[in-house]
């Protein structure tokens, strides 16, 4: 029911029915800005043509546009083929020990993974730019899908997977989820990294972005970079650094197979950091 003032309290004085007036208006903006509020934490359903509350989403909320580039710079065919057999490990270790990208992006499928980046930027649960991505890319390419980590839609999956193959894609790196796990596991020599796995299927809305710069498991992906997988994770390689890298994990890589070789051969285990740095912290071990 209608609430209204007691005619006795606005019949005294003009001021009060100002002030009264005054009130109910302050009242009713405030009524117009709480259900504006509620009306902002609901989803419009165009199926239902009702509002429904908002389902929490894993992930992180993106603003994506609407962009293709078709093609862009590549390094040399030689210069990838660099990496061939290096392990993420070594690649790891001369670029700063902590270059590989999220841990949580799992390997699906057998074979290592090498090739150059060719970046995809989705919106949540829907793989309309990626339909276009593969018709685009070249061979030699790997899908560096950013999809925002999102885990309740798959936005690919055995399909699309063995399309890609065909055509001479190396692989998939995906910060959102897949589907058809069994399938893919099987694929010879087209890896698989994926962040999560769900039979639900993507919308195909749009928009999206292809051929531009994407963060993929925490690390900033340009096209034309080099990537480089293997049972470890993945390694983003940019491709202004691809040669001084290569040099530097071949060099290390030479020098650990010394040292293993001395381990095997002979039980030694050169480290001789080791002495030095447990005297910098007081603890070197006591001969008594």
């Amino acid at each position: 029911m209608r609430r209204t003032m007691p005619v006795a309290f606005i019949s005294k004085s003009p001021l009060s029915v100002k002030y009264y007036k005054a009130i109910v208006c302050r009242r009713r903006e405030i009524m117009h800005e709480l259900a504006f509020a509620q009306i902002a934490s609901l989803r419009y359903n165009r199926n239902t043509k009702i509002f429904a509350k908002k389902k929490k989403r894993w992930g992180r909320e993106m603003a994506v546009g609407c962009k293709i580039i078709r093609d862009f710079p590549r390094p040399a065919r030689e210069l990838v083929e660099r990496f061939r057999g290096v392990a993420t490990s070594n690649l790891v270790d001369v670029m700063g020990s902590c270059a590989a990208i999220d841990g949580a992006l799992a390997p699906i499928g057998r074979g290592k993974l090498l090739g150059t980046a060719f970046p995809v930027r989705l919106p949540q649960g829907d793989n309309l730019m990626l339909h276009a991505a593969i018709d685009l890319a070249q061979p030699g390419d790997v899908l560096v899908i950013d999809a925002g980590g999102f885990s309740e839609r798959a936005v690919l999956g055995e399909l699309m997977a063995s399309y890609c193959k065909t055509r001479g894609i190396r692989g998939i790196v995906c910060d959102g989820a897949i589907r058809d796990r069994g399938a893919l596991a099987q694929m010879e020599d087209f890896p698989v990294y994926a962040r999560s796995v769900t039979p639900n299927g993507p919308t195909k809305a749009g928009p999206g972005e292809i051929g531009g710069p994407v963060v993929v498991g925490g690390r900033s992906v340009r096209p034309g970079d080099i990537v480089a997988a293997d049972e470890d994770g993945v390694v983003v390689v940019p491709m202004e650094r691809a040669d001084a890298v290569a040099d530097a994990a071949h060099a290390l890589q030479e020098k650990e197979e010394k040292i293993l070789h001395r381990i095997l051969q002979d039980g030694v285990f050169d480290r001789p950091w080791l002495n030095a740095q447990l005297q910098a912290l007081g603890c070197a071990p006591s001969k008594g």
